[in-house]
C-alpha cells in the first residue's frame, strides 16, 4: 500500500521542516498576487536549460469554489473562463545587480553606449537603428528590475548593522547611473541622426526618472513605517530631495509627467502605463492561438457517426430479411425507429467523447515566437469541471479541509475547476534571441477576472450588535460577509518531484479582499 507523505517548505528561516529534492526546480517559480480588486494575477517562470533541446513543464491549477456561489457547467462555461482570462508571455528579464548597470565588462549601459556610437556613425543603417531602439528598451527593463530587487533587498536588510550604508549606496548608485545614461544623449544629437531617435531617448529618460522615483518613494514609505530602523533627518531629507530633483528635471525637460496635488493625475498615470508597456515590449513574445485536439476530436466524432450508422444498417438489414415480404408497415416503423436511434446514439457518443476525452485533451495550443519569427515554444491549455470524487487525493490532502470548512460550505462540498497547462520550450532557439544578453527563462502571466464568481453572493454588509460599557445600551455595528476560495497549484517537470502550493483567496461582493499563501510542499509516495 502506498501513502502520500507531505513535506513543508517553510517561508521563514529557522523553523522546523523538510523539503525533499531542494535542488530541483530551483528556478521554476510561481506567484499569485492581486492585480486589482477584480483580477488575480498568476505568474509562472519557466527556466531554460541550455544543455537540453526541449524543456517541458506542467501546471495544474485546482480552484475550489463554495457551492453557494452557484458556479456550475450551466452557469460558467469553458468560453466564460477563457473570456475572463488574459494572458501574456515574455522573456525573463536578464538579472543584473544595480552596481553592475554601469560598471564592469558587459555592463548594460556600456553596451548601450557602444550601440549608440555605432548608430550615430551610420545613422542610415536600418539594422543599427533597430538595434539602438532594442538596446534602449532592454536597458530600461534591466534597470527597472535592478531597482525593484535592490529596494526589496533593503527592506529585508532593515535589521542589518550597516543598513544606513546600504541605503546611501543604493541612492548614490541610482544617481550615478541616471547621470551616466543622460550623458550619452550627446551621441544621438549628431548630424544625420533621425529626430525619432532623440524622441525615443527622451521617452526612455522620462520612464527611468519615473521608475527611480517610484522605488525611492517605496523605500521612504517603508522606512517611515518600519519599527526596526530609526532613520535620521539627514537621510529622510536626502531621499525627499532626490525625488524632488527628478520632478524638477522632468519639468525642465518638458516631460508631461508631473504629479500635482490639485489634480486627479490621470494623464500622468496613463502616460506612465504606456511608457512601461513600450519599454517592456522588447521582452514580450508573439503568440498564435488555435484550438487543440481538433483532429482527434473529429476522429472520435467520426467513430460516433460510424457506430450509429452501423446500428441503423444492422436493424434495417435484419428487418428486411425476416419481415420485408409480410409486414411492410412494420418494416417502415422499424426503419424509422432505427434511424431515430442512430441519431441519438451519435449524439450520446459525441457527448461522451466531449466530456470524457477532454480530460486528456487540451482546448487550445499557443505557438510562442520571437520578434524575428523564430518558434521558441508551445503552450497547451485546458479547462474543465472535475467531480470531487475524481480529484487526485494528493490535491485534496493539500486542500486540507477540516470540520469547520465543511460547515462553512453548508455541508454541500465545493465546485472544483481545473485549469491545465503544458509548456514546451525549445531552449536552443532561445540562446541567441539577444546578442549580448543571456535569456534563461520565460515568464507566463495570467490574469483571471473573478467578477462572475460574485454574482450570487449575499449582501456584503451584515448588521451586528455589541453591548455598551454602561451596561444599559446595545450598539449597532457592521460586519463583512466574505467567501473563501482555495487554490492548489501542482507544477513540475518531467523526471522530478512535483511541487504543490496552496492559496486562499478571500472574496467579498466588492472583489478580492486578501490573498493568503500557505507553505509550499512536496508529496512523496511511500510504501507502508
Amino acid at each position: 500500500m502506498k501513502t502520500a507523505v507531505l513535506f513543508e517548505k517553510k517561508s521563514a528561516p529557522g523553523k522546523a521542516g523538510l523539503l525533499l529534492n531542494t535542488d530541483t526546480l530551483d528556478t521554476l517559480d510561481e506567484s499569485f498576487k492581486l492585480h486589482d480588486k477584480y483580477q488575480l494575477e498568476m505568474k509562472f517562470t519557466y527556466p531554460l536549460n541550455p544543455d537540453s533541446m526541449l524543456n517541458s513543464y506542467h501546471v495544474d491549477t485546482y480552484i475550489f469554489l463554495p457551492n453557494s456561489l452557484g458556479i456550475t457547467p450551466l452557469t460558467y462555461s469553458k468560453e466564460d473562463f477563457y473570456a475572463d482570462l488574459q494572458e501574456y508571455i515574455r522573456l525573463k528579464t536578464p538579472a543584473v545587480l544595480l552596481r553592475g548597470m554601469n560598471a564592469g565588462e558587459g555592463a548594460p549601459l556600456n553596451r548601450l553606449e557602444e550601440t549608440m556610437r555605432r548608430y550615430s556613425a551610420s545613422p542610415h543603417d536600418p539594422e543599427l537603428a533597430e538595434a539602438y531602439q532594442e538596446r534602449l528598451k532592454m536597458f530600461c527593463s534591466i534597470m527597472k528590475s535592478a531597482l525593484r530587487d535592490e529596494e526589496a533587498f533593503l527592506e529585508r536588510s532593515s535589521a542589518s548593522l550597516n543598513f544606513e550604508t546600504l541605503i546611501r549606496n543604493y541612492l548614490d548608485r541610482t544617481v550615478a547611473i541616471l547621470e551616466a545614461f543622460r550623458g550619452t544623449r550627446i551621441l544621438i544629437e549628431a548630424p544625420g541622426v533621425a529626430p525619432i531617435a532623440l524622441e525615443i531617448f527622451r521617452f526612455v529618460d522620462e520612464y527611468l526618472s519615473l521608475t527611480a522615483n517610484k522605488y525611492r518613494c517605496k523605500l521612504w514609505v517603508f522606512l517611515n513605517t518600519s519599527s526596526t530602523f530609526s532613520w535620521t533627518v539627514e537621510m529622510k531629507r536626502k531621499i525627499v530631495s532626490l525625488i524632488r530633483y527628478e520632478i524638477e528635471y522632468r519639468k525642465a525637460n518638458q516631460y508631461p509627467s508631473i504629479p500635482a496635488e490639485d489634480s486627479e493625475n490621470d494623464a500622468l498615470i496613463y502616460r506612465a502605463a504606456v511608457l512601461k508597456k513600450v519599454m517592456a515590449s522588447v521582452l514580450f513574445l508573439k503568440t498564435t492561438v488555435r484550438r487543440d485536439g481538433v483532429l482527434m476530436e473529429n476522429l472520435l466524432f467520426g467513430i460516433a457517426a460510424g457506430v450509429a450508422m452501423a446500428f441503423a444498417t444492422v436493424v434495417s438489414f435484419v428487418t428486411a430479411k425476416f419481415f420485408y415480404s409480410e409486414l411492410s408497415l412494420l418494416v417502415f416503423a422499424v426503419v424509422v425507429l432505427s434511424y431515430m436511434g442512430k441519431d441519438r446514439i451519435k449524439e450520446l457518443l459525441r457527448h461522451y467523447f466531449q466530456t470524457k476525452m477532454r480530460r486528456y485533451l487540451y482546448d487550445y495550443k499557443t505557438k510562442i515566437q520571437s520578434g524575428f519569427g523564430k518558434e521558441v515554444g508551445v503552450c497547451r491549455e485546458g479547462f474543465l469541471f472535475v467531480r470531487e470524487d475524481r480529484v487526485d487525493p494528493r490535491i485534496l490532502k493539500i486542500r486540507n479541509r477540516d470540520t469547520f470548512s465543511l460547515l462553512a460550505n453548508e455541508g454541500l462540498g465545493e465546485t472544483v475547476l481545473l485549469a491545465r497547462k503544458h509548456v514546451s520550450i525549445f531552449s536552443k532557439n532561445c540562446k541567441n534571441l539577444f546578442a549580448d544578453f543571456k535569456v534563461d527563462g520565460i515568464v507566463d502571466i495570467m490574469r483571471l477576472n473573478i467578477r462572475r464568481f460574485l454574482w450570487k453572493m449575499d449582501n456584503p454588509a451584515k448588521e451586528l450588535f455589541l453591548p455598551d460599557d454602561d451596561g444599559e445600551t446595545i450598539r449597532r455595528i457592521t460586519g463583512k460577509r466574505l467567501y473563501h476560495v482555495n487554490i492548489v497549484v501542482r507544477y513540475g517537470m518531467v523526471g522530478r518531484e512535483d511541487r504543490y502550493t496552496r492559496y486562499r483567496i478571500i472574496l467579498g461582493r466588492n472583489g478580492i479582499r486578501q490573498i493568503v499563501k500557505f507553505p509550499e510542499v512536496t508529496l512523496v509516495d511511500q510504501k507502508v
